[in-house]
């Protein structure tokens, strides 16, 4: 059994009796600006209940509107259409019944004010496994659902990003959702677009590329509206909920190898810390650029789908505990991204980190400062090699004690 077969099963173990929450918060399109609200995911004696609670929308009142998961957790198009179609992962046919898409959730009564407040219950959905729906997109649409035809229910008016829900906000104590954990062996790429916090009007968006599950993930953003030449600490934090206006709900760096802060290029960080964004083209737009192995997309134990992206106030400077990077301006939910979707960085912008910033990072023998995996590893190795040495050495050690004759492994004759 390889290590990470074997972290995965503890993991299974540990995760038995916590709950799974996903968060969802909902932006109107250019279909229907005005719409906001949440949708929550809540998992219920192995089901999946869907809490929608959204206002604000203007077409179509006082009837019911569909309601669907879609395939990517990807807004950079305004209109919902970057989204795909239908979560379908069994390519059974469109329905409102048992025989349905995974991502058919029916219709959902709009009031006479425009709101929706309902919830259901769904047997399909689920939020950690193979067909965790983490990372993926909700689509309201404008028309009924005639359960029949995927286009029957019209434009697409609301939409939002599959996140892994703070559990705090929700007055637990931990939250085991997760993204899936895709084929290994094909490319996946993921999105995250950036809205302002409260008092804010910076936008942009983040694109994560990996190629396979041995190929680092290849990070690329571009930011406007920030103050020309201006540095911005960027980090992935541990939920992908925006429910907070200041950006606060995302929690602290998402940090799962429990490590100490630096930025890329230190030799120890947390696998959340993106380091600063401070190069900027003519224009004034941000870009920002670089590689990582400490987080992944593709069957990686370490999967940054469902997670948060926050651009900071401020430069990060290695400080512990997190840089002293200060305020948060902008927020999203790392979604999966749909293939038609790349960031690419305009020629003569440079990409590179400024490590100069981090104080020196203390010599370990061997030069470098061990991780958490290698100084776990480590004591594995030490643990077995101390049980062989001993299941070896004790049968020794019995046999001179029932034998008075035998005597650091010589026998003495008696004359």
């Amino acid at each position: 059994m390889n290590l990470l077969r074997f972290v995965t099963i503890v993991s299974s173990i540990l995760f038995i009796t916590a709950q799974e929450l996903g968060h969802c918060k909902v932006k109107g399109t250019v279909n229907d600006p005005g719409v906001k609200g949440v949708i929550r995911f809540i998992k219920n004696d192995g089901k999946i209940e869907m809490i929608v609670n959204v206002d604000g929308i203007t077409v179509n009142k006082n009837q019911q509107h569909g309601i669907h998961i879609h395939q990517f957790g990807d807004l950079t198009l305004e209109n919902g259409l970057q989204t795909g179609t239908h979560w379908n992962p069994t390519n059974t046919s469109h329905a409102c019944n048992a025989e349905r898409h995974y991502g058919d959730t029916g219709n959902w009564d709009v009031t006479e004010d425009g709101t929706i407040k309902s919830s259901k219950v769904l047997d399909l959905l689920a939020l950690r496994g193979g067909k965790s729906i983490i990372g993926m997109a909700v689509i309201i649409h404008s028309q009924t659902d005639d359960c029949a035809n995927t286009a029957s229910s019209g434009a697409r008016i609301g939409q939002c990003v599959i996140g892994i829900a703070n559990p705090t906000l929700n007055n637990i104590s931990s939250n085991a959702a997760e993204a899936s954990n895709v084929n290994p062996n094909s490319r996946q790429r993921a999105v995250c677009v950036l809205e302002p916090t409260a008092n804010n009007d910076i936008n942009g968006w983040v694109f994560f590329d990996q190629e396979s599950s041995k190929s680092p993930v290849v990070v690329t953003g571009m930011f406007k509206q920030l103050k020309h030449g201006s540095k911005h600490a960027l980090h992935i934090h541990e939920f992908g909920d925006l429910r907070a206006a200041d950006g606060t709900g995302t929690g602290s760096h998402w940090n799962p190898t429990k490590s100490e802060h630096g930025i890329p290029g230190h030799s120890n960080q947390h696998a959340g810390d993106l380091g600063n964004v401070y190069h900027y083209d003519s224009e004034g737009v941000a870009y920002y650029s670089h590689s990582f192995k400490t987080f992944g997309l593709s069957g990686s134990l370490h999967n940054i789908l469902g997670h948060s992206v926050i651009l900071h106030a401020s430069e990060d400077v290695c400080t512990q505990p997190v840089g002293g990077a200060g305020s948060r301006l902008a927020q999203c939910v790392i979604g999966i991204a749909n293939p038609a979707t790349s960031l690419i960085i305009p020629a003569g912008v440079p990409t590179t980190q400024d490590f100069s910033v981090c104080p020196p990072i203390p010599s370990y023998v061997g030069g470098f400062l061990p991780s958490v995996e290698v100084m776990v590893i480590s004591s594995v190795i030490s643990a077995l090699v101390f049980f062989f040495v001993y299941t070896k050495v004790q049968p020794i050690l019995r046999a001179q004690r029932s034998n008075p004759a035998v005597h650091s492994g010589v026998q003495r004759k008696n004359y």
